[in-house]
């Protein structure tokens, strides 16, 4: 981990992979989904990430499922298939994964692995919002500003960049949602909400 990261000593990806070896023959469980991290993000073997991922997905690791999901989604390594992506993202979902909730409300919205479903999107970004979702958040916000599929709500659409400000008040984030574009939200390191109809 401190070679993958360079926590006090120079990264060494080797070193890394070493040690993460070590520890998986020991049957380590969190040292599989290093070693998947490391192919993934660092040597971009993504082969060799898919079978680490696999492997700390058999022990219930709901992170390897959600990166499963995005290997396949993305065809990383793989043949690109969005219906095996999104299987992934519900049984990472299933666990209350954050970010395979957005990706799965994601996917409704689009019709992607799956038919187009708005009332199913919106669902599943309203769990990933209570999980402090930032896409999810703004997803939510665009959807109530732009009336798809629920009434036309601004004040429904505040609410939920509202929240992205108390999740993290020293985020700069600057979004424009609303019908054709007439609703520009932004705030600053500050909190503050500047609207602009």
């Amino acid at each position: 981990y401190i070679y993958q990261y360079g926590y006090d000593v120079p990264k060494d990806y080797l070193m890394a992979e070493f040690y993460y070896k070590k520890a998986a023959e020991k049957n380590n469980i969190s040292v599989f989904i290093n070693l998947g991290f490391l192919y993934y993000y660092d040597i971009k073997n993504y082969s060799l990430a898919k079978i680490y991922f696999l492997k700390s997905a058999e022990m219930n690791n709901p992170s390897a499922k959600y990166l499963l999901g995005l290997l396949h989604e993305l065809g990383n390594g793989l043949d690109k298939d969005l219906k095996k992506a999104k299987e992934w993202y519900k049984l990472a979902a299933k666990q209350n994964h954050n970010n395979s909730l957005y990706k799965l409300g994601y996917f409704y919205e689009n019709g992607l692995g799956t038919k187009q479903n708005q009332s199913k999107a919106i669902k599943y970004y309203k769990f990933a919002a209570n999980k402090q979702n930032d896409f999810a958040l703004i997803r939510l916000a665009s959807i109530y500003s732009n009336g798809e599929g629920v009434d036309f709500n601004v004040s429904q659409a505040i609410k939920y960049l509202n929240s992205i400000i108390n999740i993290n008040p020293n985020r700069n984030r600057v979004s424009s949602v609303g019908k054709n574009g007439n609703l520009y939200i932004a705030h600053n390191d500050l909190g503050l909400i500047n609207l602009i109809e």
